[in-house]
């Protein structure tokens, strides 16, 4: 079953492009051919975020309940960061309300993933263990009129 679009994402040399509905259905186009190329197999609740790594083949896909999935797309299957990680996220992380927004990796760091919420940032290094993350809370700015 179909659901509307949701969540597009582009790699960052442009060979793919990943979309995700609201019936959780999230496929891999390759872009220079314009074909088809896979359908990520479903995670447990909704995604919220996609984006991918400066490697080109690495989408990773936050779920509502913020669970973090990696997926290589030319290999048709999970990141061995995802096989031992994903649910290990810092205790931290999940106190807070509002789901994830928005992912990116950083640009000159490509080991952070930066995730975002409307009240909350995160930054988790996959080249740490993920219960080092460190969720910070966003003060919401003052109006300068006041």
């Amino acid at each position: 079953k179909a659901g509307s679009l949701w969540s597009l994402a582009v790699s960052p040399d442009g060979q793919w492009l990943a979309s995700g509905d609201s019936a959780n259905n999230i496929h891999v186009f390759h872009l220079d051919s314009l074909q088809h190329h896979v359908r990520v197999p479903s995670v447990e609740t909704s995604h919220t975020a996609l984006c991918f790594h400066s490697d080109n083949r690495t989408l990773a896909i936050v779920s509502c309940t913020r669970h973090l999935y990696l997926y290589d797309v030319e290999s048709h299957q999970l990141h061995h960061w995802t096989r031992g990680h994903h649910l290990e996220l810092p205790r931290n992380f999940w106190k807070h309300t509002g789901h994830v927004a928005s992912a990116t990796f950083h640009p000159t760091r490509p080991d952070l993933l930066l995730m975002v919420s409307q009240k909350w940032f995160c930054t988790i290094n996959l080249d740490l263990h993920p219960s080092l993350a460190q969720p910070l809370l966003l003060e919401q700015g003052k109006d300068e009129s006041d």
